[in-house]
């Protein structure tokens, strides 16, 4: 009897020595003061996530955040890559009046017109792309934006070497459809 006991003991260490943890730091921490974020993103050299969601509405909002956001491996891929806003306007919860003020100035001045909206900046608040929801899980999402930031870089590095005083019409406009 006791034999048997102490092979379940072994068993359920066993078990739970294996088992997948999470630090309690390895969710996002989402800023949702735009100017005290993007000062924290340039302190630190880090490129900006500015998310405008309908947090308690937004359907998509929801997933995106369900899928993607919440995922530990998101977290694992792009978490220190990144100042994370949290840009709301929920419709059943109250945000304090300045908030609400600052997040529709920051709607307007950005041309927001649908939720969820996902803009990726340098720490210089140059916006870097645009995207929202897709169905992805957390390591995809974060791919995902991976790839934005490194397309943008490559097509940053290719018109730097442009001369543009030798610049014909002709190359101007091949270079603008590739915009």
């Amino acid at each position: 009897m006791k034999i048997n006991r102490f092979l379940l003991l072994l068993a359920l260490i066993g078990i739970f020595a294996n088992a997948p943890t999470y630090a309690e730091d390895s969710t996002i921490v989402w800023e949702t003061n735009y100017d005290a974020a993007v000062e924290k993103a340039q302190k630190e050299q880090k490129n900006i996530l500015v998310y405008f969601s309908g947090s308690d509405w937004c359907s998509y909002c929801i997933r995106l955040e369900q899928s993607a956001f919440d995922d530990p491996d998101f977290y694992d891929l792009v978490g220190d890559k990144f100042v994370f806003i949290n840009i709301d306007f929920p419709r059943y919860k109250a945000l304090p009046p300045e908030e609400t003020k600052r997040n529709e100035e920051l709607r307007d001045e950005y041309n927001i017109s649908g939720f969820p909206t996902v803009i990726l900046m340098h720490p210089r608040k140059e916006i870097i792309a645009i995207t929202g929801f897709l169905p992805l899980q957390g390591d995809d999402y974060a791919k995902h934006l991976l790839q934005l930031i490194d397309d943008e870089t490559a097509f940053s590095e290719e018109s730097d070497d442009i001369n543009t005083s030798d610049i014909s019409s002709e190359d101007l406009e091949t270079l603008y459809m590739k915009a």
